[in-house]
């Protein structure tokens, strides 16, 4: 294990309670990787609406076929813990200039993943509700975050939520 990931990982508290981790494919995983994989990694969820992550998908039936289609994609993939976006940017004064949306520091970044109870040996597969590039973007955003600070286990859920759903795949709003 690396000095960075030690210094950003140090501190958490406990293992996930994961009884193997995973072996990452690669940068990038699909819903049915995560499935086969669910019980050895830990999912990370980044998202700025907070309220999404225990609501209900909501789905529209098509009156000529009967079919039905995800209009929002709610709640999240059962044992995901929940990361808010907006913690992961913060403002910085340069000199006199105050820049938003900067790389947080390690400190800030272990205090975030301490709190969602990510443990030193814990794979990490990160994934946003996905309905929009925005919401890539934040799971992709977190991802070189981590990377940025030395970690290395870790993949995004290609597609994220909505593709976990589309895959047939259950959600909580637990």
């Amino acid at each position: 294990m690396n000095t960075q990931r030690l210094f950003l990982l140090a501190l958490l508290a406990g293992a996930s309670g994961a009884a193997m981790a995973a072996d990452l494919p690669g940068p990038v995983v699909s819903p049915a990787w995560l499935a086969e994989h669910r019980d050895q990694v830990v999912v990370l969820d980044v998202r700025s609406d907070l309220a999404a992550f225990t609501a209900a998908p909501e789905y529209a039936e098509d009156p000529k076929t009967g079919s039905k289609k995800l209009v929002a994609a709610g709640g999240h993939i059962a044992g995901a813990r929940l990361i808010d976006f907006n913690q992961t940017r913060v403002a910085r004064m340069v000199g006199e200039v105050k820049i938003d949306k900067m790389l947080p520091s390690g400190n800030e970044v272990q205090a975030l993943v301490r709190a969602a109870g990510v443990g030193d040996d814990d794979v990490l597969v990160i994934t946003s509700v996905g309905e929009s590039s925005d919401e890539v973007d934040m799971a992709a955003r977190f991802y070189w975050t981590l990377k940025s600070y030395g970690e290395t286990d870790l993949a995004l859920l290609d597609g994220g939520n909505v593709a976990w759903i589309a895959a047939g795949q259950p959600v909580s709003t637990d």
